[in-house]
């Protein structure tokens, strides 16, 4: 492991830690200044690894862990440095909250898929609250952009008439002629 010879890194606890899980240390000096820089590249790719797992999502309020395990992550410094999570430990009482979390992991699931299918209908809403719906009825003339067809950026076509409607705002149009117009 590379680091920077800040005390955190280079005193106890750390140092204790890094020799008890068989870690060499490497530390870098500050007349490196490219060598810092790649120790910051790294701990921000191991922080954004563990924030990933371990951070409840704010659509579904659960960690990704929990929803795919049933539990809550344990990360290594928690398991080295005591915190009340390993200080209260006990191996019996986790072995019947696991039993119990992966009875209601099914109900956890369908509770954070229902928040995220509210958070998707509230962004729905807040997205089409601007949009004007426009109508047609058989037989108007209109004119129709070119994104429809992907072909050449033509900006809009037209005008065609509305042969049918088929719903939810698409239309079956045809040329002034009565041709058919594809994909429409």
């Amino acid at each position: 492991m590379v680091s920077d010879n800040g005390k955190q890194f280079a005193e106890n606890p750390f140092k204790t830690w890094c020799q008890d899980m068989d870690i060499q240390q490497r530390l870098t000096s500050v007349a490196h200044p490219q060598g810092n820089d790649q120790v910051e590249v790294m701990n921000k790719a191991i922080l954004g690894g563990i924030k990933v797992r371990t951070t409840p999502r704010g659509n579904t309020q659960e960690t990704p862990f929990s929803l795919v395990y049933g539990t809550e992550a344990v990360i290594p410094p928690e398991l080295t440095v005591s915190t009340q999570r390993v200080i209260n430990f006990d191996p019996a009482q986790n072995e019947e909250a696991f039993r119990e979390n992966l009875n209601l992991i099914e109900e956890i699931r369908e509770m954070a898929h229902i928040r995220q299918a509210e958070n998707k209908r509230q962004m729905a809403k807040y997205y089409n609250k601007k949009v004007r719906p426009i109508t047609f009825k058989v037989g108007d003339h209109v004119w129709r952009k070119n994104e429809a067809s992907r072909r050449e950026d033509l900006g809009k076509l037209g005008p065609y008439k509305v042969k049918e409607e088929k719903g939810n705002g698409s239309y079956i149009l045809t040329k002034l002629d009565g041709y058919p117009v594809p994909r429409t």
